[in-house]
């Protein structure tokens, strides 16, 4: 088992980086598929972001610390959840808003853990971090004011460039499970999905309630209830601001390249990026 502990995020989460990063537009554009075969682009309403605060509540002097304070961080509520009655990762329906498999956000993390390696294998990656600055909103940073976390403390546990496991605590032996992150990677995804069938490779044309959040050119991001995605374009383009396609691409053409549900250790702000 290969850990690490770094101070950039690992390899396996950028690809969602970047897709992110492409995606984010001059204007906030949010839209969702018309049922007809393309994906229609709306009028905005809002930009997609994590949402920890579904997770635990901020205490309120973390909440009123300004941005850039030394205090430590006391972040969000870590969430708690009783054991669940079943203790493997069964079968393909895997991926929850709330949680992963059986268990729900605020399982201890040992627990899920030895299921994660028992279904997976062992632990191919992985970093863990501190968070000891105040952010933003009662959330947490990192030392040098990049990263944020709602969690003073942060683990992931992956398998290489596919799956990852997300923790966080207020002390690195209290960790609860907090969220995943599923993609692509460089070879087969896994195939593990949604109880509505969604997983990575998923389209618009077969989940037609997925919300477009800021489509740009040949990527865009969504959200379908509480999970955030990336997705790609196979054919045509959304355009830019400034260049609008003729008309948007086909639904079947517009696929789920990676998937997010909960908090992400060193996790970035997402809204300086612009589609140009």
């Amino acid at each position: 088992m290969i850990m690490t502990n770094l101070r950039r995020r690992p390899r396996a989460l950028w690809p969602l980086a970047l897709v992110l990063a492409l995606v984010s537009c001059a204007d906030d554009v949010v839209g969702s598929n018309s049922g007809e075969g393309t994906a229609t682009v709306v009028a905005p309403t809002e930009t997609i972001r994590a949402n920890p605060g579904a997770l635990g509540t901020t205490t309120p002097s973390a909440a009123s610390a300004p941005a850039d304070s030394a205090a430590t961080c006391a972040g969000w509520t870590v969430p708690t959840s009783p054991d669940p009655q079943q203790t493997t990762l069964d079968g393909p329906t895997l991926l929850r808003e709330d949680g992963f498999g059986p268990f729900a956000f605020g399982a201890p993390r040992d627990l899920v853990v030895r299921a994660f390696e028992r279904r997976f294998g062992p632990q191919e990656f992985g970093e863990s971090d501190e968070y000891p600055r105040v952010g933003d909103g009662g959330g947490c940073m990192d030392d040098i004011g990049v990263d944020t976390f709602p969690y003073s403390y942060g683990e992931s546990v992956c398998t290489f460039f596919t799956l990852c496991l997300q923790f966080g605590g207020t002390a690195p032996d209290e960790m609860v499970l907090v969220g995943w992150w599923l993609a692509s990677g460089d070879g087969e995804p896994l195939e593990i999905t949604t109880v509505d069938g969604l997983g990575i490779g998923s389209t618009l044309a077969d989940h037609d309630t997925i919300e477009l959040v800021q489509p740009c050119r040949w990527s865009t991001g969504g959200r379908l209830g509480g999970l955030e995605l990336a997705m790609l374009v196979s054919g045509g383009s959304f355009g830019t601001p400034d260049e609008p396609p003729a008309e948007p691409p086909a639904a079947d053409t517009v696929a789920v390249d990676s998937i997010t549900a909960g908090a992400s250790v060193g996790s970035r702000e997402r809204s300086e990026y612009k589609c140009r």
